[in-house]
């Protein structure tokens, strides 16, 4: 009789495999792993853009350009720089443009995934001289030397500087030119 029964359980178990009433159990684990695959599947770069298409920065100076990578979902949001012209413009990895010398040169942005590019202009101007339009604002005048106080607070002394008493920094005897006065700090 033990015999019977245990036949029984196993052809009943064979009919249900055989009907498919024991196959939801893999197919719910083959569902969530086709679940986990697509939430782990690559989303491809499908364009990069820049926050400026052209700059113009003086020669010495520096300009952020940011990269915007989309969608913002994307997968690999790396990017790499680089400049057409170092001599003219570097550019770091993380968009900081440095204007070396006069010209023009272009920063191009490329995403590593897909390839995607995007371009900016660069010119680098000369750097701004100083100005020579200075106001003279107060001149103290006396036997042996002069002063002049200009409007942007320089100060400068012209005449005997024997002992260093123009205050430049020389001991030259007699000194006929203005001379920029610096203070000690």
């Amino acid at each position: 009789m033990k015999r019977l029964r245990s036949y029984l359980v196993s052809i009943f178990v064979v009919v249900l495999l055989l009907s498919g009433l024991f196959h939801f159990m893999p197919q719910a684990v083959a569902e969530e792993k086709a679940a986990a695959s697509e939430s782990k599947a690559t989303v491809p770069v499908k364009s990069v853009k820049l926050s400026k298409t052209s700059i113009t920065i003086k020669k010495g100076s520096t300009a952020q350009l940011k990269v915007t990578v989309e969608p913002k979902n994307a997968s690999n949001k790396e990017v790499t720089w680089k400049s057409s012209d170092s001599k003219i413009a570097n550019v770091n990895k993380s968009g900081k443009v440095t204007a070396v010398m006069e010209g023009k040169a272009t920063i191009t942005v490329t995403s590593v995934d897909g390839k995607k590019t995007a371009k900016c202009a660069v010119t680098v101007s000369k750097k701004d001289k100083p100005s020579t339009n200075k106001t003279i604002i107060q001149i103290s005048a006396g036997e042996y030397h002069s002063l002049a106080l200009f409007s942007d607070g320089t100060l400068y002394a012209w005449g005997n500087n024997d002992w260093g008493k123009l205050g430049d920094g020389t001991f030259i005897y007699y000194r006929k030119t203005p001379t920029q006065i610096t203070f000690p700090d």
